[in-house]
């Protein structure tokens, strides 16, 4: 059999040709592999901050919406309730979710702000200063002791607003 009619009827790839296209495929793998998990990772903790940030939002929202209508808003002095009205209150449980009180006279226990999924595995710390007739509310959002959203906000009671217009 001459060359000519030889390389004619040659099909499919030599060893040497196999091994160079699996070498590239390889390197061009690696260059996709170490440029997806860097974004990756930093796309994973920019929604972690972000769920942080929504669920400490939402979580002053339900306590501005409880203490819409007070009369009466008093801090602790550890820092750690939050009085309203006399009547309820919000705390922190050992687990570090937000508990919330109606009825501080009865016997029943405080239920949970959210439930306890909604905190999707983070912790918060919660703490509030009296400051006049407002009370200064802290919320964090902790995940691994890595505070991961910080919010504060001043809430004053309804009476005195209306009380002290000036204020």
């Amino acid at each position: 059999m001459n060359k000519k009619a030889w390389k004619k009827t040659r099909r499919g790839y030599t060893l040497v040709e196999t091994i160079v296209a699996l070498s590239l495929s390889a390197m061009l793998f690696t260059s996709i592999i170490s440029v997806i998990i860097p974004a990756y990772r930093i796309f994973a903790r920019t929604r972690e901050r972000a769920d942080a940030q929504l669920l400490a939002g939402t979580i002053l929202d339900s306590i501005r919406a409880a203490c819409t209508n007070a009369r009466i808003l008093v801090a602790s002095e550890d820092g750690k309730v939050l009085f309203i009205d006399e009547t309820a209150a919000f705390s922190l449980s050992a687990d570090g979710y937000l508990l919330y009180d109606a009825e501080i006279a009865d016997d029943r226990k405080p239920s949970l702000v959210m439930a306890s999924g909604v905190y999707n595995g983070k912790m918060i710390d919660f703490s509030c200063i009296q400051s006049d007739d407002a009370v200064i509310i802290t919320i964090r959002v902790i995940s691994n002791s890595e505070t991961l959203a910080d919010i504060t906000s001043t809430i004053q009671s309804i009476y005195s607003v209306i009380t002290n217009p000036n204020t």
